[in-house]
């Protein structure tokens, strides 16, 4: 689908940070998966040929529970957290299955317990937490909202994303003073209290200061945890004590030169001309926009020249499929947030929602048909423009 505004993607960011150990090594570990990506007509296939079980839900409006953005959504056993991080609010929103708001944590001050901003957030089944990530500190707050008198300060690594599994903590923390020269150690992994256990990936300082924002650098599935940094065509595997290469993205003729990734990246600005190089030479933008591992598939967006392609990978098959690109998904294909027990969750916007429900009668001028996104709509007559979001789960079909 179309990219209006790409420029908007991008991140200047600062960054400090302490010293860190070498990256770690990666003896023992299996040859990691290439997966080819193919822009072929051939490879774009209609939503409802990739996805199936899709259940809309619509969350309650009310002065409560007014979302501003919808930047990070975990599906927590039956409950939904939304993280909105807007210019105008800073909150985690806490829906049930249904849609009815329950709570929220919204502590903006600089008392105990409060926070200036946030820029992540993960849930601790095993300890009945929300880790809140503030410049840097974790704060945590109950299943109630209420803050747990603990606060975890990492601010010597700079974390600026965070995520849970198995105990440990997952972390986006470039080190700008790293001893590598111009190399900065991207990801760091932590215990529950925060005490680090290793630093590794080497990536371009430079980069720091340039790289889009990524929509996530971190993904679950059941089992493990992934990481994806800026600009990087590996997929990586967290293990114990090091990162493991899992999937190496080959984008082919449209992989970005080094010489010119280089060049780009060493001019220090991301400017328009820098964007009509990438859209008129077709190439990939810095790697993956956002991925979603899941069990069985991995769920990519990928920026090739002026649109932004969403890329399914079969991990059975090892086969590759793209989404149509065409009029329909451009406006239909809800914004993916998150992922959770092999479902996708997804968000439409209410204004969307009329819009939606008239067009079954104006797809018919296209000879398309758009049953996947409509069949549960029939329930959204009421509906209002300023109302909260819709959520969507669905899952990727086999193929």
């Amino acid at each position: 689908m179309k990219i209006y505004g790409l420029l908007i993607l991008l991140l200047f960011a600062s960054c400090e940070g302490s010293r860190s150990p070498d990256f770690r090594p990666r003896e023992n570990t299996d040859s990691p998966s290439e997966i080819h990506f193919s822009f072929i007509k051939e490879l774009e296939y209609p939503p409802d040929s990739l996805f199936k079980n899709v259940s809309f839900i619509k969350l309650e409006t009310n002065e409560q529970c007014l979302i501003a953005s919808y930047d990070k959504i975990m599906l927590h056993g039956d409950t939904i957290f939304i993280l909105s991080r807007s210019n105008v609010q800073k909150a985690i929103f806490a829906f049930n299955i249904s849609g009815d708001f329950l709570f929220k944590i919204d502590s903006r001050g600089r008392g105990p317990g409060e926070y200036q901003d946030i820029s992540d957030f993960y849930i601790n089944n095993e300890l009945q937490y929300i880790g809140v990530l503030s410049y840097s500190k974790i704060i945590k707050y109950d299943f109630k909202g209420n803050y747990t008198g603990i606060t975890i300060d990492l601010s010597q690594h700079n974390v600026l994303k965070i995520n849970y599994q198995d105990g440990n903590l997952y972390a986006y923390a470039p080190d700008a003073k790293s001893r590598f020269g111009n190399k900065s150690l991207s990801f760091a992994a932590f215990d529950p209290d925060g005490n680090l256990l290793y630093k590794d990936i080497p990536e371009p300082k430079n980069s720091l200061h340039y790289s889009m924002n990524k929509e996530n650098y971190l993904s679950n599935n059941t089992t493990n945890t992934f990481f994806n940094p800026f600009g990087n065509d590996t997929i990586y595997q967290i293990r114990e004590d090091f990162l493991a290469p899992k999937f190496i993205l080959n984008f082919g003729i449209h992989h970005l030169p080094r010489d010119s990734r280089d060049k780009l990246l060493s001019d220090g600005i991301f400017n328009l001309e820098t964007s009509e190089y990438l859209i008129k030479n077709n190439y990939i933008w810095f790697g993956i926009h956002s991925f979603h591992v899941l069990d069985d598939c991995i769920v990519m967006h990928v920026p090739k020249g002026d649109i932004l392609i969403l890329a399914l990978y079969s991990l059975n098959s090892n086969n590759i499929r793209n989404m149509t690109s065409q009029i329909e998904p451009g406006l239909l294909f809800p914004n993916i947030k998150g992922s959770s027990s092999g479902r996708l969750i997804g968000v439409y916007e209410a204004m969307r929602i009329e819009w939606l429900k008239n067009h079954e009668q104006q797809s018919k001028l296209f000879g398309q048909k758009s049953e996947f996104f409509l069949h549960n709509l029939k329930d959204y007559n009421d509906v209002k423009e300023d109302d909260n979001s819709i959520i969507l789960l669905f899952n990727v079909r086999d193929f």
